[in-house]
């Protein structure tokens, strides 16, 4: 039986990051990571072990009582903030949905269950994220995404660490899932869009490039639908990095919008960098993402 492992699904809330900031968006978590991301909010060349310590106390009997839902678990500072999506300790948090059940899980989650509101005309956005959500799970979201109620559905994002190439089904099938504009006067009601959103991770990760840069994969991305790139930055050593993988990436031909966010997993440690590194996005030439979430909520589990 055919099923999808799901670490968190909320919303609507606002999209934080990238391209659609402020939009109406319900997110899937998927369960799985192919990085570890230990180096994040760390010293050059130093790593974390913050949520290994987490991990390695999280199925201690001792600590039962502290750590019975996803929401129990502390935010990490440093390392991956979504460390409850790749390590395998945290497995028994994840939830698996046959698709057309995690179809029905989202409409409820809706206003009006609907993807356009009825009032607003404004559609909610579905988002996947991670972990990394086409290391393993691409073969069922064809199964999700034509689910009774998703017939609305008409923007979609996957949240990627950009690493993970398409299936040649999964490729057809968004290809031909998608509506494209053919102005900017189209009725968003008659389209469809798949989007990239690509946070491809530096060395300040703690991830050697070989196993993060990976061109023709965003190239993939970029011929199926809107891609654009994502880095997490805080130093103008970080954006020296940023420079040399976007030059990179653009003579291997992309096209797309390159967008820069501070490193922060929590609300005090993104209050520290986010002025400065929208400073050296305005230096540098590249678009400010904020991590709105965080400045809202926290960043907190949204499950």
């Amino acid at each position: 039986m055919s099923k999808i492992r799901v670490v968190e699904h909320f919303g609507p809330t606002a999209q934080g990051e990238g391209r659609y900031v402020g939009r109406p968006s319900v997110f899937i978590r998927t369960f799985g990571c192919n990085l570890r991301c230990k180096g994040f909010g760390m010293p050059a060349g130093q790593f974390t072990d913050e949520p290994m310590k987490i991990a390695a106390t999280v199925n201690d009997p001792k600590y039962s009582s502290l750590y019975k839902t996803l929401k129990d678990l502390p935010l990490a500072k440093t390392g991956c903030d979504s460390y409850a999506a790749i390590y395998p300790e945290f497995k028994r948090f994840a939830t698996d949905y046959k698709p057309e059940d995690l179809a029905q899980e989202l409409i409820k989650l809706l206003p009006y269950q609907s993807w356009q509101h009825p009032i607003t005309g404004t559609h909610t956005h579905l988002v996947i994220t991670g972990g990394e959500p086409l290391l393993g799970w691409q073969r069922e979201f064809p199964k999700l995404l034509s689910a009774p109620g998703m017939e609305s559905l008409r923007f979609l994002t996957f949240e990627t660490n950009a690493t993970q190439a398409l299936s040649n089904e999964f490729e057809s099938f968004l290809a031909e899932w998608q509506i494209p504009a053919q102005d900017v006067w189209d009725d968003p009601f008659n389209l469809r869009e798949v989007t990239f959103s690509c946070s491809v991770k530096l060395k300040a990760s703690g991830e050697p490039p070989e196993k993060t840069i990976h061109p023709d994969v965003l190239m993939q991305y970029q011929g199926v639908g809107h891609t654009y790139l994502k880095f997490v930055a805080e130093t103008p050593e970080h954006f020296d990095e940023i420079d040399q993988v976007t030059q990179m990436f653009r003579s291997e031909g992309f096209l797309g919008d390159v967008y820069v966010m501070p490193v922060g997993g929590t609300y005090e440690s993104y209050m520290a960098n986010a002025t400065k590194v929208a400073n050296l996005c305005l230096e540098r030439g590249y678009n400010f993402s904020p991590r709105e979430h965080t400045f809202l909520w926290g960043n907190c589990w949204g499950a």
